[in-house]
């Protein structure tokens, strides 16, 4: 979320974004204040062990296709299924 606020500020400097998320802020006059997010999913470490970055990807690949969110009906610009594909 850190990463997000970095850009958000620098879009309101330039006033300029090609990312989704701050074209909306900046069409929609809002502040860099205003950014808020909330968690709706809690995904733990497994206990065997695993690849726990692969797990998050998953889970947020899962919420985007669940709720829609994708561009022009959310502010994901995409939608990547590759942390589903097996790794060797």
């Amino acid at each position: 979320m850190g990463n997000h606020r970095s850009s958000l500020r620098a879009a309101f400097e330039t006033g300029r974004s090609d990312i989704a998320l701050y074209k909306h802020y900046l069409e929609k006059g809002h502040g860099p204040p205003t950014f808020r997010f909330m968690g709706i999913d809690i995904v733990t470490k497994p206990r065997r062990g695993g690849d726990w970055n692969k797990l998050l990807l998953q889970r947020e690949t899962f919420w985007i296709q669940t709720l829609n969110t994708v561009s022009p009906r959310g502010l994901n610009e995409y939608c990547s299924f590759v942390s589903f594909l097996n790794s060797r």
